[in-house]
């Protein structure tokens, strides 16, 4: 069978268009795939919390997932990362990092401190259990809220 060169730049054509679909159509299924798996964790995550909570709350009458505790943590997240950004750019410029490190051992201590209250609370392995929970479940929240009022303070300032 005999193709021209017209049929044989459609079929081309047909090619690239169906190779382009695919791939968009592969990159929407990758975003969905991580929007649900970002959603069930997210709901796991609040759950596993939850009943974490009720359960420390019924044993030691301490709840690890309070609005201090979040403010506490971001407080010291917020430390570190201000910390760790002020460091690089010192370091870029050849200044003085003490700031950058001072601000990170601040939030260091923080986390120690935040522990150590959750293990006088508590005991050890719930103490050491819930606080790792605490600080993977509120780094997520605390960046946000830390990023947008970084965002907000730019915004309002810089205009």
């Amino acid at each position: 069978m005999r193709y021209g060169l017209y049929s044989i730049f459609k079929l081309q054509l047909v090619k690239i268009i169906f190779i382009l679909i695919s791939r968009v159509n592969m990159v929407m299924l990758v975003i969905v795939i991580s929007l649900v798996v970002s959603i069930f964790m997210l709901l796991l995550l609040t759950t596993i919390s939850k009943k974490f909570n009720n359960y420390t709350y019924n044993e030691y009458k301490f709840e690890f997932f309070s609005y201090q505790q979040f403010c506490l943590v971001t407080l010291f997240y917020s430390f570190v990362l201000f910390g760790l950004y002020w460091y690089k750019i010192e370091e870029s410029i050849l200044g003085d990092v003490l700031n950058g490190i001072i601000l990170v051992s601040l939030g260091a201590i923080g986390f120690i401190f935040t522990m150590s209250y959750n293990f006088k609370k508590t005991n050890f392995r719930i103490g050491l259990l819930g606080s790792l929970l605490q600080f993977i479940t509120y780094l997520p929240f605390s960046c946000f809220i830390i990023y947008g009022f970084a965002i907000l303070y730019e915004f309002i300032f810089k205009l």
